[in-house]
Formats: structure tokens, sequence, C-alpha cells
């Protein structure tokens, strides 16, 4: 390769007409490419630029850069552009700021630390995708990749909708997006290796499609975050959300999103718990339209809990508590059968061998008589004589506790089946 400066190389791209190329060159500083001053494609292939690369104005102009090196930021400001093709590009920063794009935006096969498009540029198509991405609507695209390492991107900040955009079979270690989508704007995420999403303060007038987008190989990092945004038309298609290490909802509507085939989180994080409190509740409403019994109840009872932790916080009604309280520890708000199984134990033997001291009766002669006293209904000279005195008043409240064990087992058993709790 040649070294040549940026001046050089802004002389070779902008003078003269036709098509201008510019291919095996180092270009040494800062380069700034005043789009309006041609009408022609510019192409660049197989360079080094150790500086930034600034593009500005634009008049149909299309910009093709493929099997680039840029150390420095691309920036593109303004302008109007035929098109704009990055492909099989290692890029340190890549920076969209307004502008038309007419026919097409294409970034294939790329190394990017961080994207960001900000400034709402007018986008007919835009595609970001990887090498391995041969398809598009069951059209092939035809564009010559062979850089197989590559297909990554670090950060991604899209600020607002700006026309189609696609993303598709790429790593992405950190998408930022927020701001506000018309009703032309499009965005779709596809078969991504997401390490984390955070959708933030996004008012959407337009479209959001996420499909097979999660971490391949989850990190302790890895999240996604749904922060003040009114989705409107949000989809979440063949969603594995149980891989991102932390799900985190404040102040956002999740009611109104569509999803198919989605594995919902076991846990949720907000700023407040009552934030957790309502992103429960949405949750268990969205898992109840899928039919989808497991998480709806699995909502229902983190619901609860973090409903008891606000009236302890809160010292809220001590009998509401009571029943939360009592409930939770009891068979885990109605998820678990063997739970008061225990309990029905470890409570009414201890009452057991009161009644025998209070009775006179060696205990030992009637431990198979414990399995009779655990009815509820026992008879009252179940121990071969009628009992009395204190040994009645014991008995008589492990029969209630004893109801309250087997209603509790039989809830258990049943939270398949029931209807509504």
């Amino acid at each position: 390769m040649e070294p040549i400066s940026g001046s050089g190389a802004r002389d070779v791209l902008m003078g003269g007409e036709g098509h201008r190329t510019l291919s095996e060159k180092i270009v040494e500083g800062n380069i700034a490419l005043n789009a309006g001053e041609t009408t022609q494609e510019v192409n660049i292939s197989n360079c080094i630029f150790k500086g930034s690369v600034i593009i500005t104005g634009g008049d149909h102009m299309g910009l093709d850069f493929h099997e680039c090196v840029f150390e420095s930021a691309v920036v593109i400001v303004d302008g109007d552009f035929r098109k704009l093709r990055i492909r099989d590009c290692k890029l340190s920063r890549l920076d969209l700021l307004g502008g038309i794009f007419r026919s097409e935006v294409i970034i294939a096969g790329c190394a990017i630390s961080k994207l960001r498009i900000e400034g709402k540029p007018e986008i007919t198509q835009m595609l970001v995708f990887s090498s391995t991405e041969t398809h598009h609507n069951g059209q092939p695209i035809s564009l010559p990749f062979d850089i197989e390492e590559q297909d990554t991107i670090e950060e991604v900040r899209l600020s607002s909708g700006c026309g189609r955009v696609r993303f598709a079979s790429l790593k992405i270690q950190d998408f930022v997006l927020k701001g506000v989508f018309e009703l032309e704007d499009s965005l779709e995420l596809y078969k991504l290796d997401l390490q984390k999403l955070s959708i933030r303060e996004v008012k959407n007038r337009g479209e959001i499609i996420i499909e097979e987008s999660h971490p391949k190989q989850p990190d302790n990092e890895s999240r996604l975050s749904f922060i003040e945004s009114s989705l409107g038309v949000f989809s979440l298609i063949n969603m594995e959300l149980n891989l991102f290490k932390v799900f985190h909802v404040t102040k956002c509507n999740l009611l109104g999103i569509g999803t198919d085939f989605v594995l919902w989180p076991k846990d949720v994080e907000s700023e407040t718990e009552h934030g957790r409190l309502i992103a429960y509740r949405q949750l268990k409403m969205l898992a109840r339209e899928e039919g989808n019994r497991p998480d709806e109840l699995n909502f229902t009872a983190k619901e609860k809990g973090v409903y008891l932790q606000i009236l302890k916080t809160a010292k809220g009604s001590l009998r509401d508590r009571f029943i939360l309280w009592t409930s939770s520890w009891s068979n885990k708000f109605g998820q678990s059968w063997a739970t008061p199984i225990v309990w029905l134990f470890v409570f009414n033997f201890p009452i057991y061998i009161l009644v025998t001291l209070l009775s006179g009766i060696c205990i030992c002669d009637h431990l198979g008589e414990f399995f009779s006293f655990l009815i509820p209904t026992h008879k009252i000279d179940f121990l071969g004589q009628s009992i009395t005195g204190w040994a009645l008043v014991f008995d008589f409240a492990s029969r209630i506790i004893s109801s309250y064990f087997y209603y509790q087992i039989i809830t258990g058993f049943r939270k398949y089946s029931r209807s509504n709790f």
C-alpha cells in the first residue's frame, strides 16, 4: 500500500467526472469530502484511513467502501445520497447524522466498534447484516463476502426512526434504542447475538419487530431494559428472554406488545418496588393471553411477594400482611404442595406430644395414632379414652391447623387447573 495525505485522497475522489476510485492506499490524517462537489459514485477499496473521514453535502452521490480499515470515526452529515454501501470493513465508529439516502444503506460483513444514527436521516431502506446473511425477504443479496470473522458491532445507538432499517445475523454487544418512530418508520432486529438491549424513552408510532435476538452465550452483564417507553406496534418473536441475566422494566406499558413463542425471565428488576409490582402484573397478563400457565403462575406469585414487601415497608394493613405472609411460607403463594405437607407434620407433632402428656398417656405406646390425629374429624377418644381440659384445647387447635394445611396442599396440587386466583 502506498501512503497518501488526506488532502491528496480528497483531490482524487472529488476531482473530475465519472466514477472516482481510491484503492490500496494508506490515508494519513483526516479527510473531509464535500459530496456536493460531485454527482458521481465514489468507490474506495482496500484502504487504511488513519484519521477521521467526514462526508457532508451530496447530490445523488453513491458511496461504496469495500475491505477498508478506518482507525478513527466515519461521519456522514446531512446531504442527499443515492446510496451508501460499506462491505467487509473494520470501523472504530460510524455516525449517520441526518441526510437523505434515496436508494439503500447496506452495511455488510463489518466489524464496527460504535454505530450511531441520529438527526433522523431519511433512509428508504437500511440493511445491516452479516456475511452469512445472503437473503432478504426471500430475494438473494449479490454482494461479495469473504471475511467471516467480522460481522460484529460493539455498540449501536439509534436515536429515532429513519425509514426502513434491518439488522440481521450480527453479534452486537450493546444496542440502545430511543426517540420517536413515525408511521413510516420500521425497525427489524433479526437473529442477533445480542448481549444488551435498552429501549429507552421510545415513542413508537411505526413498527418494531425483534425476532430471535438474544444472547447466544450470556455473560453476567447481559441485560434487556424497557424504560419510560410507549411501544405501540411492537413484536417479540421466538425470543428467549430468560437468557438475559437482567430483565428491567420501568414506567413502560408492555400489555400492547405482540408475543409469539417467547420464553420469559423468572425475575424482573425496576427502579422501585412499585415498578416491579406493575411489571410482574403486566407479565402475568401477557402470559395469560398466551395461554402460558407456568409463567402466569410464577409472575402471580412474584407479584404477591412484591406486594407483601411494599405493605411491610409502608406498614400497610396488618390483616393483608398476615394473609400474604402465611400464604408465602405455607405454600409459596399456591405454587407448592410439598411445603404444606412438611408444615403439617412440623406443627402437629409437638401438639400431639402435649395432648398425650396432658392425658397421662405414654406417647411411645401410641405413635401410630398420630396419623389419626392429623385427620381434622378424628374422634375425641382416638387415644382409647376421652381427652379433657387443656388437652382438648390443644386438640381443637390441631384440627384448625390441619384443616388449613390440607387446604394449602389442595391449592398447590390444583395450581394448573384453577380458573382464576
